[in-house]
């Protein structure tokens, strides 16, 4: 299994999705696949939450990132049925490309590898279309 720090992971998953992500509820799930499919540790302790995995650990760590590294913006989206909500969006600041761009450097290709193929397995999938994958394929006796 490949070691790697989850700030690390955070910031590479994000530019590998052209510098920014929507709804951390995505990021948590790719974390655990990460774990699961790409044999990517993170150091990570999963617990079965209400959308499956999530780690409060990879929580604290997206938070310790912001306004340095990532820019989180919260924008009030609506459903099909007119009920809002809000939705968090991460962006790279340019720190965190200048961070970004020094991790490629010192990565090993096959953790670079891992990292894209995560992001074409599920990257672009909708957030439904991954949630069903990770509850169709896990459960919380695999955390």
């Amino acid at each position: 299994m490949d070691n790697m720090k989850p700030e690390d992971f955070f910031l590479l998953i994000l530019a590998e999705l052209n510098g920014s992500v929507e709804s951390e509820t995505r990021i948590q799930k790719l974390a655990f696949l990460a774990s699961k499919e790409k044999a990517i540790d993170l150091g990570l302790q999963f617990r079965w939450h209400h959308y499956g995995p999530f780690s409060n650990d990879f929580k604290n760590c997206i938070k310790q990132l912001s306004n340095k590294l990532v820019r989180i913006r919260k924008e009030e989206r609506c459903t099909f049925m007119g009920d809002s909500y809000l939705i968090h969006i991460f962006d790279l600041t340019p720190s965190g490309q200048a961070r970004v761009n020094q991790l490629k450097k010192d990565l090993p290709q096959h953790k670079k590898q891992l990292i894209h193929d995560l992001v074409v397995d599920y990257g672009h999938k909708p957030l439904n279309d991954i949630l069903d994958h990770i509850y169709k394929t896990y459960s919380p006796d695999d955390l």
